[in-house]
């Protein structure tokens, strides 16, 4: 028959093959048992050539996941049944009765119909089988797969609320990965610019302090809507300072302008006069036990409201991220990057202000609780690592695989003497009184010394065994009263 008739064939046969398939996985409930016989089955009994019957399988595993999320519909998928599938996928994908990358792309299509906390399951099962997918049946097939399912999945989750998913998903990027692997390294140092902070710019709607005059007026006018800063240090300045340096974070190359380094450096020195004479205080209970169950809570993202500036004036969450963007910040503009232009370059002007500024950043971390010189001797020392992956980054990212030599590939074991079928062997060389090469000079001479061994061994200078008289010779002579030799120091 022709290809597209077999094909045909094949085609029709799903129905009964999938249906057998399925009445399978209907009685294992979850447990391990081997369905790959059947495929085995249907790749004996049926004709055509291998990548026919590997289509053919494809389809017939595509409509059992999507028979899968079919049946559930208006409800939740079965986690553990469809899993189980994927698992039987898995299985006879590695027998090469499918496609390798079959398994990732249901994988996907699962992932895309399931709702998060079903995504959160299923991910599960992925990343502990990061050995299998690194193994070389799957690995070239169904890595861009992953990384693409993986970017989907963030896409859907929130990286404010759930920040534990998504680390667990660029964990499994990692380790899936190798470190050599230039796809997920930004080469060219480009910035994420899409992260915009949204505040309040207008001072005319502004519920804090804009000035003395303008503060005056607006509680005459509407003093409800007037918030008052129990520390005095809050007004719309300090707020338009905090929220309108995120800007110059996201984007540190307008630091070289005039323009932005003046309002950097106007900024940074108002927050921090701010945080220098607003000081935090240790709050600790007393009991030990409460000390360590409680949990911090981290925020990715602070909001922008004015009337919580005056609490995360107080939170020390708040002061930490903001000088350690400042020091991120210095790290950058007097680090050597590779593709920085060359008229992005500081004055000395600049650098001085930036080591005085690093200082103060330093004292105000040991400052500010918990913990606060760990945080600040652990921050110091993170960013000086951080040296260490810009030059790496610089020479061009190298792999950190050692190629060995190729007279360290071989072993001393697997080293064979190449045999020149022009020269003789060290037997015939040896049988025929040849001199041999005992690999030193000293040693080739000793051993031909005498060409003919059985002729040496008969030689007389190997005769060693001394006459009665002359191994006696010198006990005698010692027994002779004449040389008066004392008996301890006699031989017999």
């Amino acid at each position: 028959p022709q290809p597209w008739s077999i094909l045909f064939l094949l085609k029709r046969q799903n129905v009964k093959f999938r249906n057998r398939l399925n009445g399978t996985l209907k009685d294992v409930n979850g447990k391990n048992q081997d369905e790959v016989p059947i495929f085995v089955e249907f790749y004996g009994k049926y004709p055509g050539s291998e990548q026919e019957k590997k289509t053919a399988t494809d389809q017939t595993l595509r409509d059992l996941i999507r028979e899968e999320v079919l049946s559930k519909t208006h409800q939740e998928i079965e986690i553990t049944r469809t899993l189980h599938v994927i698992n039987v996928i898995v299985a006879v994908a590695k027998q090469g009765l499918c496609s390798p990358s079959v398994p990732f792309t249901l994988l996907g299509d699962v992932l895309d119909c399931s709702t998060l906390d079903t995504c959160d399951v299923i991910f599960k099962y992925v990343e502990e089988r990061v050995a299998v997918w690194k193994s070389p049946v799957f690995y070239t097939a169904g890595k861009n797969y992953l990384l693409r399912m993986c970017n989907d999945l963030l896409r859907r989750l929130s990286q404010s609320q759930n920040t534990v998913f998504c680390g667990r998903i660029q964990l499994f990027l990692a380790r899936l990965f190798p470190l050599s692997e230039k796809s997920a390294l930004n080469l060219v140092s480009q910035f994420n610019l899409d992260n915009v902070t949204i505040f309040n710019t207008d001072p005319s709607n502004s519920t804090l302090d804009v000035n003395e005059e303008a503060s005056e007026e607006k509680m005459e006018t509407d003093e409800s809507k007037f918030f008052h800063s129990e520390s005095g240090l809050v007004d719309y300045k300090l707020y338009l300072n905090i929220w309108s340096i995120q800007d110059i974070f996201r984007s540190p190359v307008q630091c070289y302008q005039k323009e932005t380094w003046d309002k950097l450096t106007e900024n940074a020195d108002n927050i921090f006069r701010v945080f220098d004479s607003f000081k935090l205080d240790d709050i600790r209970g007393g009991n030990k036990t409460n000390q360590t169950t409680h949990k911090k809570s981290y925020f990715s993202k602070f909001l922008t409201s004015e009337k919580l500036t005056e609490l995360q004036l107080s939170d020390g969450m708040f002061r930490r991220q903001i000088l350690t963007q400042f020091l991120i910040l210095f790290r950058y503009l007097t680090a050597t990057v590779k593709f920085k232009g060359a008229n992005l370059v500081l004055t000395e002007a600049q650098k001085t202000w930036i080591s005085t500024t690093e200082t103060k950043i330093y004292k105000l971390l040991q400052e500010t609780p918990p913990n606060g010189k760990k945080f600040a001797k652990y921050t110091k020392h993170l960013l000086e690592r951080e040296e260490f992956w810009i030059t790496w980054k610089n020479s061009g990212c190298p792999s950190f695989m050692k190629m060995r030599s190729k007279s360290e590939d071989e072993s001393p074991a697997s080293k064979k003497r190449k045999i020149d079928p022009k020269k003789s062997s060290i037997a015939e060389d040896f049988i025929s009184g040849k001199s041999l090469g005992m690999g030193s000079p000293e040693l080739t001479k000793l051993w031909n010394l005498c060409p003919n061994n059985l002729a040496a061994c008969r030689s007389n200078e190997r005769e060693f065994l001394p006459s009665i008289q002359d191994y006696f010779a010198e006990p005698i002579e010692q027994e002779d009263p004449k040389n008066q030799i004392e008996d301890q120091y006699k031989l017999v």
